[in-house]
């Protein structure tokens, strides 16, 4: 089966002077799988679609040809979301932790610290993910 995933940030946090240029990674076990394209200046991005494969438990993420396999669609998948920084180190902006299963689903999830805490911000600070 296929899915088109279109993942969009609602009300980041701002991580540079006045805006962030937020991108996201997915993890599983730990280990990076996917990582996105950043957006200059955006607290509301919306990345480009992401097209995932999961036949017979067997992912794929995007056109860069990364597979890799999944025992169970219950496995925890963990969206990050940084802000890119040209001259020091990336910072940490949220993250999302769902079960695989449930990120093949349109929904909206509120962003967490590394803590688990939801992120402090004027408006909760979201992930959206919409199946096209």
């Amino acid at each position: 089966m296929s899915y088109n995933l279109k993942i969009t940030g609602q009300n980041l946090p701002i991580a540079d002077f006045r805006s962030s240029d937020p991108y996201f990674k997915i993890m599983v076990d730990n280990e990076k799988k996917y990582e996105s394209e950043y957006i200059e200046k955006n607290l509301n991005p919306v990345w480009a679609p992401l097209e995932v494969h999961a036949p017979a438990s067997v992912l794929k993420f995007g056109g860069n040809g990364s597979a890799f396999y999944i025992a169970d669609h219950d496995v925890l998948v963990t969206m990050e979301v940084w802000d890119k920084d040209g001259l020091s180190k990336d910072d940490f902006m949220g993250k999302v932790v769902l079960p695989l299963k449930r990120m093949l689903e349109s929904g909206e999830h509120d962003l967490m610290d590394k803590k688990g805490r939801p992120v402090k911000n004027k408006e909760k600070s979201k992930l959206k993910i919409e199946v096209l």
